[in-house]
């Protein structure tokens, strides 16, 4: 009997994982992504119109993904700042692996903000409206210019 308690503990264990990955419900995409503008679209459109483009990060099973696209980037806030200042581009990164890999994405979700064609601010991880909003004040009105620190 004591030779199967270590066989036992690990089929718990992984019971326990299937349940509660099988319980992370894929969120609805955010109506901020709605154009479903491309990367390129979106630095192509920022280079005529001056707005940040925002890009996030994220996948079907990625729980912290699902969270803050459910909460964060459906408040009303969040969804006016992006509205007003910036093209949102959404990134499967399993189904767009080649430009995950071009952000340099490591871990989701991740957001990362371009100005002038240049990355100003990188942010992984949850985060609730009012630190996202905070985030997108100190970069989404970056320039990306070098000589000025991206400021």
């Amino acid at each position: 009997m004591k030779r199967n308690i270590p066989f036992l503990v690990m089929i718990l264990a992984l019971a326990g994982f299937f349940y509660v990955r099988g319980r992370t419900e894929t969120a609805a995409v955010p109506p901020i992504f709605a154009e479903g503008l491309t990367f390129a679209q979106a630095a192509e459109r920022s280079a005529e119109t001056s707005r940040a483009v925002l890009a996030m990060a994220t996948a079907d099973w990625c729980g912290p993904c699902q969270a803050m696209k459910k909460g964060a980037l459906r408040d009303p806030r969040v969804e006016r700042w992006v509205r007003d200042h910036a093209l949102a581009v959404y990134i499967d990164v399993d189904a767009n692996k080649d430009q995950a890999a071009t952000l340099r994405v490591t871990s989701l979700p991740t957001l990362v903000m371009f100005r002038g064609g240049r990355e100003v601010g990188r942010f992984s991880g949850l985060v609730g409206a009012d630190d996202l909003l905070a985030w997108f004040e100190l970069t989404g009105h970056a320039t990306g210019d070098p000589a000025t620190g991206g400021v």
